[in-house]
């Protein structure tokens, strides 16, 4: 612990964490947080220490809903079913018994956090606006949000590209 103490970067990675974790009710959390300590006190350099402190503040970031709408995109995008990703009224429609009157906040914070871009998709000749934003935006997980994902245990969408390099 003085050890991690006596480095900032490490220090600010134990500051961060221990203050999410006290901040949180889910067990789960816990357990992120004193992976990321631990992570963080094994790195090799600064760089991966400062990586750590990125998983900290997005960790803190995330309550079940936010891990539910993030992993149904994910889902969304790894089934291949759809013609392209969700926009927002799918997600306000998804989500409709129980967080259709805060999904915008939801995606707002898995936004911030770096685990969801938004983008303007496709508006469909004659279609009417969309209801959640007037316009058709659409939805995708980041490759952050992959490695964040397999950190939590969840299996991320298939990043690769049709030359077989992964994306």
């Amino acid at each position: 612990m003085d050890q991690m103490l006596l480095h900032r970067p490490r220090a600010v990675l134990l500051g961060r964490a221990v203050e999410g974790a006290a901040r949180s009710v889910a067990e789960e959390k816990l357990e992120w947080f004193a992976r990321c300590i631990a992570n963080g006190y094994m790195a090799p350099d600064d760089a991966a220490v400062d990586r750590e402190t990125f998983y900290v503040s997005a960790f803190a970031e995330l309550e079940a809903p936010h891990v539910r709408v993030l992993l149904f995109v994910a889902d969304w995008e790894r089934t291949g079913e759809h013609a392209g990703p969700p926009t927002t009224d799918d997600l306000s429609d998804a989500f409709s018994a129980s967080l259709c009157p805060v999904i915008r906040p939801v995606l707002t914070t898995l936004e911030r956090a770096g685990l969801v871009v938004k983008r303007a998709g496709p508006r469909q000749p004659g279609s009417a606006p969309h209801r959640e934003t007037g316009v058709p935006h659409v939805w995708e997980v980041t490759t952050f949000a992959g490695h964040l994902m397999r950190r939590i245990g969840h299996v991320p969408p298939d990043r690769s590209r049709p030359d077989g390099m992964a994306a």
